[in-house]
């Protein structure tokens, strides 16, 4: 149901005619999603329903796999030393926290004893929050500008020089065919400028409009 709210709202109706299931069932299981519940150490709680609106949506999108411990090492330790450096550091870093803390005692074990020295797993509290609310918590939250075209303000140093501009972000395939994306493009109305990613010091939404503050 989590997945199928994902998609766009839809009303009791609708999510039973989708299920097969009684409307009653429905709202049974609306309640349980609305009040918060927890699954493989992960708190969840999906929107309030708002008043004069029958409608029904979730910004949480559900993945959970079924893997074997080959898998589960690419997971974890494969993630942090693939994505360490990189624009997506911050959040395939959190992924890789939130698949470590959902193993068992001996799958974790079998990554304690086989990662890398420079590799650590932190609790992220393993709540669920919306991506809006993520890049609120950090000044370059890169995953959150590059997932779509988000007009936005970026604080920025090149040659010593400290600059401010709005445009479009967009992540900077390497020319040498490495798989090292620490670079990025923002593209403005009057230039294009290619951005290392420790130039980048502050990323902010341009319309500075706040998306589902109260939905979690």
């Amino acid at each position: 149901m989590l997945k199928f709210l994902h998609s766009g709202e839809k009303t009791r109706s609708e999510i039973a005619e989708y299920f097969g299931i009684s409307e009653r069932t429905v709202a049974d299981d609306l309640a349980a999603l609305q009040d918060g519940f927890t699954f493989l150490n992960t708190e969840m709680r999906i929107n309030k329903l708002e008043r004069g609106l029958n409608k029904y949506r979730s910004l949480i999108h559900p993945i959970f796999l079924a893997m074997n411990s080959a898998e589960i090492y690419s997971l974890t330790v494969g993630i942090k030393l693939l994505s360490k450096g990189t624009v997506f550091e911050e959040s395939l870093g959190r992924i890789a926290n939130a698949v470590y803390e959902q193993l068992s005692d001996s799958s974790k074990n079998m990554i304690d004893n086989h990662k890398d020295s420079i590799v650590n797993f932190d609790d992220d509290n393993m709540k669920f929050i919306d991506s809006y609310k993520y890049s609120q918590m950090m000044k370059t939250p890169f995953a959150y500008y590059l997932k779509e075209p988000i007009l936005c303000n970026v604080q920025y140093t090149k040659n010593g020089k400290d600059f401010e501009a709005t445009g479009i972000l967009k992540i900077a395939v390497p020319s040498d065919g490495s798989n090292k994306y620490d670079k990025l493009i923002l593209e403005t109305e009057r230039q294009t400028v290619v951005l290392e990613k420790n130039e980048v010091k502050r990323i902010e939404r341009a319309d500075k409009e706040v998306y589902f503050e109260d939905w979690i």
